[in-house]
């Protein structure tokens, strides 16, 4: 998530008086969502990098526009969601998000190579690494778990104890507690 664009979103509009105006981020976000269907692609596209940088506050009103008449607002909402549900963000590298998108797809020894590789990103993978410690499959737990634990940005222990409030497995209670221990 870029700070500065959330703020831009959530705290200015400049009226022709030059007094800034607070404006609810829900009608920002309605705003966006209905510019999905815009006739102009490149508002079509704005829209859709700005709503995937919300990620998932925008959730709500994805889900609806999901359900939309309009086809354009329908398939667009679709595949933000998808990969707000990934943790997959506009800084992703086309590739990187191709193989987020079908990790569970390939072969065992290719999702680990998808995974180092996911995880070479950093900080934003965490969100995507951290959902391979929700899944069935160790191995990829396994896997997920190693790559988040030999990054070195700092910022890695608070996205994991913001986004990781009540670890319902053993893995995730792992990297709470390990995550708890970097800030210390």
């Amino acid at each position: 998530m870029r700070p500065t664009l959330l703020a831009l979103l959530a705290l200015c509009i400049v009226p022709a008086d030059g007094a800034a105006r607070r404006i609810p981020m829900e009608r920002v976000v309605e705003s966006l969502v209905a510019d999905l269907g815009d006739e102009r692609y490149q508002v079509r596209e704005r829209a859709t990098t700005v709503l995937r940088t919300i990620g998932l506050p925008a959730r709500p009103f994805l889900e609806a526009a999901a359900r939309s008449d309009d086809p354009e607002i329908r398939v667009r909402a679709r595949d933000i969601l998808r990969d707000v549900d990934l943790g997959v963000t506009p800084e992703w590298p086309a590739e990187l998000v191709l193989l987020a998108r079908h990790c569970d797809q390939r072969p065992r020894h290719i999702r680990y190579e998808s995974l180092r590789q996911i995880a070479s990103l950093g900080a934003p993978a965490v969100p995507f690494l951290l959902l391979r410690l929700r899944k069935d499959d160790q191995g990829d737990a396994d896997y997920a778990l190693n790559f988040i634990k030999t990054m070195k940005d700092p910022r890695v222990p608070d996205i994991i104890m913001t986004l990781v409030k009540e670890p319902n497995n053993d893995r995730l209670a792992q990297i709470l507690a390990w995550a708890i221990s970097q800030r210390d």
